[in-house]
């Protein structure tokens, strides 16, 4: 099991793109589908229907998505912010 890399205020949580969705479910008390991608990075690129940018920021299920590395097409890093 791949853990979230780093947790900030609760809030704010760095993930490396291979991390499962039913894992980071579990571990930041989310509720992301897990029916269309199995990663993070997989869930961001089927709900955002394109190869995001270094920097590109996305909302989807009451969480902010941010892209904070990619290699080629291949999203790395990101930090993912819950919406209070």
């Amino acid at each position: 099991m791949k853990t979230v890399l780093k947790k900030h205020q609760k809030i704010h949580f760095l993930v490396n793109g291979t991390v499962n969705i039913r894992d980071l479910n579990k571990q930041i008390g989310t509720d992301l589908p897990i029916n269309n991608a199995s990663t993070v990075a997989g869930l961001i690129l089927y709900e955002s229907r394109i190869i995001p940018k270094k920097g590109q920021i996305f909302s989807f299920f009451g969480l902010k998505f941010k892209i904070l590395s990619k290699k080629n097409n291949q999203l790395l890093m990101l930090k993912i912010s819950k919406n209070n």
